[in-house]
C-alpha cells in the first residue's frame, strides 16, 4: 500500500486526478444540497393562477359564494404570488409558457 502512495506523491498528474475525483462529487453535493436547503424561502415569487369557476348558490335566503370568498382570500394572501385569472387567460399563459 505504501508503494502506491509513493508513486502518487512523485507523479504530479496522478495527484491532480485523485484530487479531481475527490472534489468534483463534493462540489456537486454541496450545490445540490444548497438548492434544496430551504425550498419555502422564496414562495412569494412563485406565480399561481386562481381560476374561479364556482357558481354561487342561495341557501336559506342568503347568497353563498364560497369560490369567490376563497379566491379573494388567496389573492390577498402574500405568501405566494396568487393572481385571479379567467379560464381563457390561464390557457393562453400556459400555452405561451
Amino acid at each position: 500500500m505504501f508503494t502506491e502512495w509513493h508513486y502518487v506523491r512523485h507523479t504530479r498528474g496522478m495527484l491532480k486526478i485523485i484530487l479531481g475525483i475527490l472534489l468534483i462529487p463534493a462540489f456537486y453535493a454541496v450545490i445540490f444540497l444548497a438548492s434544496l436547503w430551504n425550498p419555502y424561502a422564496k414562495l412569494d415569487r412563485l406565480p399561481v393562477a386562481v381560476v374561479n369557476l364556482d357558481q354561487p348558490v342561495i341557501s336559506h335566503h342568503h347568497r353563498v359564494a364560497l369560490g369567490q370568498q376563497l379566491t379573494h382570500e388567496l389573492v390577498h394572501n402574500h405568501e405566494v404570488d396568487f393572481s385571479e385569472l379567467s379560464a381563457k387567460q390561464t390557457k393562453q399563459r400556459l400555452k405561451s409558457g
